[in-house]
């Protein structure tokens, strides 16, 4: 009897093991695997700075992950609005696109996020497929009224050491991309074909960053009418393609699990959005389709005086950060956000 319990406890074991091999590909806006390890501020930051905020000023940021995997989900991008003022914030065009800081080049119409991959699993495992789409529904169909629309979306793949020569593709963009990577770990100049455990994407070599995703944010017609969109919010999906999601090893490996994206700080098991992009005006801290109006002051003048280098969270670091140094409300800001005061309402 004694040994029947032993084999059972034995089967048992060998499950949990044959059920452990996991890959999760999901989306951050960090562009370091090292940000996402090793979480810094803003990222570790929920909280808005605005008083105000219970009543809609000042934006809070959601954290499940304590700034981990799973807590740099969101991407923000803003409309392209043309050359409208000067620098000086008078209805003068100056040949600089006023979604353009003036005094270092930094575009706010421009972001990007990127894609990670973290294979859990049998020690020589390999991922010999990936292949996924992914889609941005809604985010280009500006229609009669294109407030607050992306102008593009483009992926590239990055660390293409990982896959085999002329193994990657990447066709389509915007709306729905489609990527193909392909690994075949085979020993090269031996006498017959032999795994290779030293090559691609192996199990438990921690995160790695596959693909990078650039956004530029539509133009934003100006107009008599004040228009219905007041912030483009677009859920972006991946989901498994004819390519499949597999794994490989010497030794045939156990299953393998697949999640796309996480939830609230979890591996994603359902359909939540795996990246939310937010096309919103530089300055707009009320959501209101217009940036360094009477209200948005109220956020932006506390996070001047309440901000260190430690304490904003990320929306608020995007919308109050015009010159794209990381920190918001500093001179060069006040002076691009009182520029924004002075564009004319769409």
């Amino acid at each position: 009897m004694r040994k029947v319990v032993f084999a059972l406890l034995a089967v048992a074991a060998l499950a949990s093991v044959v059920n452990a091999d996991s890959l999760t590909l999901f989306y951050d806006a960090r562009s370091t695997a090292a940000a996402i390890n090793t979480p810094a501020p803003p990222y570790t930051n929920s909280a808005s700075l605005c008083l105000y905020a219970p009543y809609g000023i000042g934006q809070n940021y959601p954290l499940y992950a304590t700034g981990h995997a799973g807590d740099g989900q969101m991407v923000w991008v803003s409309p392209k609005i043309g050359d409208l003022v000067n620098y000086y914030g008078q209805t003068i065009p100056d040949g600089i696109p006023d979604e353009q800081c003036v005094w270092n080049n930094y575009n706010y119409s421009l972001n990007s996020f990127y894609l990670y991959a973290n294979f859990v699993g049998q020690a020589g495992a390999v991922i010999s497929s990936i292949g996924v789409d992914q889609a941005i529904p809604g985010a280009f169909s500006a229609g009669a009224d294109p407030q607050f629309f992306l102008q593009s979306a483009t992926t590239t793949l990055v660390n293409t050491s990982l896959w085999s020569p002329s193994g990657t593709s990447v066709t389509g963009n915007n709306a729905l991309t489609t990527l193909k990577m392909v690994q075949v770990p085979v020993k090269a100049g031996t006498a017959g074909p032999e795994f290779d455990t030293t090559v691609g994407l192996r199990a438990n070599s921690g995160i790695t960053q596959i693909a990078k995703v650039d956004l530029v944010g539509a133009m934003r017609p100006h107009r008599t009418v004040p228009p219905p969109a007041k912030v483009g919010i677009y859920n972006v999906s991946l989901t498994e393609n004819a390519l499949k999601v597999t794994s490989c090893a010497a030794v045939a490996p156990p299953a393998l699990t697949k999640y796309f994206g996480y939830w609230h700080g979890a591996p994603d098991t359902g359909s939540n959005p795996d990246m939310v992009i937010y096309v919103v005006c530089k300055g707009d801290f009320d959501l209101d389709g217009t940036g360094a109006t009477t209200l948005d002051n109220f956020a932006y003048y506390d996070i001047s005086a309440y901000a260190t280098q430690t304490n904003f969270n990320p929306f608020e670091q995007w919308l109050g950060d015009f010159d794209g140094d990381g920190q918001p409300a500093t001179t060069i800001d006040n002076i691009d956000y009182f520029r924004y005061a002075n564009i004319p309402a769409p």
